[in-house]
């Protein structure tokens, strides 16, 4: 038996490690969500996530701008001029609207640059 490889078993080799790789590195469903940017006039940067019983939503911006949080699409709270805001919706505060996505934005509605980051983290993680 010959102990040397063909160039298309070490290419078997690799993507089997790479695969393995993948499937080891992958988080779990619910992880929190992050997500900044440098943001020009009119655009915006979102995190979403899926909520069963509780969701905290932040984010931070260098100058003032419009946050604004969804639930199934749906705009549930607004903070307009905000450089920063944090929002926590819980079942046992009886505030949390229900199961669903929700998504929380950073929108530039000013007429210069801002840089802005969101967060959402969803029942356990909170």
């Amino acid at each position: 038996m010959s102990s040397k490889l063909t160039k298309a078993g070490v290419a078997t080799l690799i993507v089997g490690a790479a695969v393995s790789t993948a499937v080891l590195s992958a988080g779990p469903a619910n992880a929190a969500q992050v997500a900044s940017s440098q943001l020009g006039p009119g655009a915006q940067v979102c995190a979403e996530q899926y909520a069963n019983y509780q969701v905290r939503v932040e984010g931070l911006a260098n100058k003032p701008l419009h946050f604004r949080v969804f639930r199934n699409g749906f705009a549930i709270q607004s903070y307009p001029g905000s450089t920063a805001f944090a929002s926590e919706l819980r079942s046992s505060w009886g505030n949390f609207p229900g199961p669903g996505f929700y998504k929380v934005c950073a929108v530039n509605n000013t007429s210069t640059n801002n840089w802005a980051s969101v967060s959402i983290r969803t029942d356990s993680e909170i």
